[in-house]
């Protein structure tokens, strides 16, 4: 009895105008914020990839002159030296 009692409580409430309009505020919201998000992630990641390749890119570049600099093929000892004491210059003044 309580249970027949139930479901059409239920099933009134489901039928009701104002729980139809609840419902269709609330899917328009969640799709426009989707689509909303969609957007904005993309760009978001867009530009995470295209910083980290600029990094990545850096990062070759450099190592390769590290490895000009340990291998001494930049100008042999002296300039590797010269490069150590600017470096050291450059770590002394920044700290």
């Amino acid at each position: 009895m309580i249970r027949n009692i139930i479901g059409k409580e239920i099933l009134k409430y489901l039928l009701s105008l104002r729980f139809m309009l609840s419902l269709l505020l609330i899917i328009s919201l969640f799709a426009t914020g989707g689509f909303m998000f969609v957007g904005k992630h993309r760009q978001e990641s867009n530009d995470y990839w295209r910083d980290t390749n600029r990094n990545l890119s850096s990062l070759r570049e450099h190592t390769n002159h590290l490895y000009e600099l340990v291998t001494c093929q930049a100008g042999g000892l002296e300039a590797a030296k010269a490069a150590f004491y600017l470096c050291r210059r450059i770590r002394k003044y920044s700290s």
